[in-house]
């Protein structure tokens, strides 16, 4: 629910910043309609993290130590999520920086591919990372063990497929204007 809206904030802030606000800087409002999404996403993170978890508010009596070590675990996991999406996005404005536009896109177009490949290749491991820390030191190398092997088993034909079928795939997906992205896709397909 909260990426929703946040996708929805996203496109829908952008819009009236840049039409309203905005009109002769649209960097400008382009990243203040981002800014201000992220901001009403976060808030109503907040709000919903109060009333799904009272021991947060002081509702519910908990120990200190207790109240501290959950306030720590979202603290810590707020300042991740925003790291995230600092680091999705500062590859592009780099790039930006230093080369025109279009081959920006393709360098985009081609991440894209290949962070969605990686998505659905590694998700079991996401799974496998609540029990990696319910587990023993022993019975978590075993388990690291299974994974590895797991991922490997999928991510090499993963690698190989993408490099052999990489420029079909851009075809379908994107049309033959982006054949140019083929090149930094098969860079980044070692990523997988």
């Amino acid at each position: 629910l909260k990426e929703l809206i946040f996708q929805f904030l996203r496109i829908f802030l952008v819009f009236v910043f840049l039409l309203t606000i905005f009109k002769n800087y649209k960097l400008t409002g382009i990243f203040t309609g981002l800014i201000f999404a992220a901001f009403f996403s976060f808030l109503f993170s907040y709000f919903l993290s109060y009333r799904k978890l009272p021991e947060l508010g002081g509702k519910i009596s908990k120990s200190e130590k207790e109240k501290r070590r959950v306030k720590r675990f979202l603290v810590s996991l707020s300042i991740g999520g925003m790291s995230a999406m600092v680091f999705s996005y500062i590859d592009t404005i780099i790039l930006g920086a230093f080369l025109q536009p279009a081959y920006v896109g393709y360098y985009k177009v081609a991440f894209s591919l290949v962070i969605g490949i990686t998505g659905l290749v590694s998700f079991p491991n996401i799974i496998l990372l609540s029990l990696f820390t319910k587990l023993k030191k022993k019975e978590t190398n075993i388990l690291f063990d299974y994974a590895f092997k797991y991922l490997i088993i999928f991510s090499i034909p993963s690698i190989v497929g993408v490099i052999l079928l990489g420029k079909y795939i851009i075809s379908v997906l994107y049309g033959s204007n982006y054949a140019l992205s083929v090149s930094p896709l098969y860079v980044l397909s070692f990523l997988i």
